[in-house]
């Protein structure tokens, strides 16, 4: 029994239940076709794969397309919102214990895992300000995400946003969703590229070099990782509660 995913699934019906009418019949779907799996897991009915272990055996069997491989997870995790699933630092530790091993170089990794980093970015950047906006605008009131709302958050982003993209790099879940929702704020792109540029190059040295240091032992770098993400998660997460009651505070005083 795992406890933890067992109580996210019923979080997800009991929110479910409290918004049925304002979901559209797809989502309900979706959100109980997903509790439901997710309470399976918790029940112990199945495992999840080893992601550690099936990225060693592809590198080993790979040898330079490993090259390939670490890339296209790169650029899927922010491109295509894969990390959202499978975050990328574990395939750019992966790539960085295959260099250590001799597989692959490590010098153009470090460059390949930055270009794919940022490109993943940029496509994510523009998709949101070609789509976010509109879509959401059309279909927020669904989710109770009002035109006040939006520009609260585009507010947010006028003044924090360079702040959140490259912070955002180093946090699990906010890396995938960050570039998008900075194109659909409205976000000037010289600015995020900027900022993306310097937060996608410090983290792809990063991770690659914890996995070139560790490369004798794998799960020891992504354990390493994994108690980084999560304490500046943590972090993030407290100090953006501390802006929004601030600004709270300070709209009822004025």
């Amino acid at each position: 029994m795992r406890p933890l995913p067992l109580a996210a699934a019923a979080l997800a019906v009991i929110a479910l239940a409290a918004r049925w009418r304002t979901i559209p019949p797809p989502a309900r779907l979706a959100v109980l076709v997903a509790a439901a799996a997710v309470a399976a897991y918790g029940a112990g009915a199945f495992d999840l794969p080893n992601v550690e272990r099936a990225l060693e055996d592809a590198g080993e069997a790979l040898g330079a397309w490993t090259y390939l491989l670490v890339g296209a997870a790169v650029f899927l995790e922010t491109g295509a919102f894969v990390g959202l699933l499978a975050p990328g630092e574990v395939a750019t530790i992966a790539g960085g214990v295959f260099a250590g091993q001799g597989v692959i170089d490590v010098v153009p990794l470090l460059v390949l895992v930055w270009a794919c980093s940022v490109a993943g970015d940029n496509l994510s950047f523009w998709l949101g300000r070609r789509l976010g906006r509109g879509w959401l605008v059309r279909h927020g009131p669904r989710f109770r995400i009002t035109e006040q709302r939006l520009q609260a958050v585009e507010r947010f982003f006028a003044r924090y946003g360079g702040a959140t993209v490259f912070i955002g790099r180093f946090v699990g879940f906010v890396r995938p969703l960050a570039p998008f929702i900075a194109g659909a704020s409205n976000m000037r792109r010289v600015r995020f590229v900027l900022y993306d540029l310097a937060g996608a190059g410090i983290w792809s040295a990063t991770f690659v070099l914890l996995g070139y240091a560790f490369w004798r032992n794998f799960d020891r770098a992504t354990q390493i990782a994994s108690t980084g993400s999560l304490a500046l998660g943590t972090l993030v997460a407290i100090v953006v509660v501390v802006l929004v009651v601030r600004a709270r505070h300070n709209r009822r005083r004025s």
